[in-house]
């Protein structure tokens, strides 16, 4: 928009039926705007919607005359970047949450898993059934712990096994 400091609109950007006309068509509140039109200064607009610059520009030779550029910027075209980037950067950090989280839930699985089996083993000992083994193949202590498990329910067996026979010899 270019108008003059006195309100009188001498261009506007697409709008040539504007010419001659009042600025207030365009800055509603004018009056308020005119006492600060010697100086370049930006404000947002009473909707916090535009963003508006203004700068004097002397058109005379050392006139009283001056007109005013002003620019009238939509603030969503402003932060539009900056509002791409954050999605974009909120969908990858969803997306690396999501792989850290089934990361998580395999290596737990992997934790998990041979404790179940010792567990299971544990409990069909407890019952009585001495020829459970515990089949834990994950090459850490809790492969080292299956196999104790499984020699001490084989000696238990046996232990067993030799005391009723010897019961049965007596």
């Amino acid at each position: 928009v270019l108008f003059t400091d006195t309100g009188t609109l001498i261009a506007v950007r697409q709008k040539p039926e504007l010419v001659n006309q009042p600025a207030s068509l365009i800055y509603e509140d004018f009056d308020k705007i005119q006492p600060q039109l010697g100086s370049s200064f930006t404000r947002l607009s009473p909707d916090g919607k535009y963003l508006q610059i203004f700068s004097p520009i002397d058109v005379g030779g050392g006139g009283a005359d001056h007109w005013v550029m002003g620019l009238i910027i939509p603030f969503e075209k402003i932060t539009a970047p900056a509002t791409t980037a954050a999605l974009r950067e909120a969908a990858i950090g969803a997306g690396l949450i999501v792989l850290a989280l089934i990361f998580l839930w395999l290596l737990a699985g992997q934790i998990v898993r041979p404790l179940q089996v010792l567990t299971n083993a544990a409990t069909a000992v407890s019952q009585g059934d001495w020829t459970v083994k515990a089949n834990v193949h994950s090459r850490d202590e809790a492969e080292v712990l299956a196999n104790a498990f499984n020699t001490m329910t084989s000696q238990l067996q046996t232990a067993f096994s030799t005391l009723e026979q010897r019961v049965a010899a007596r």
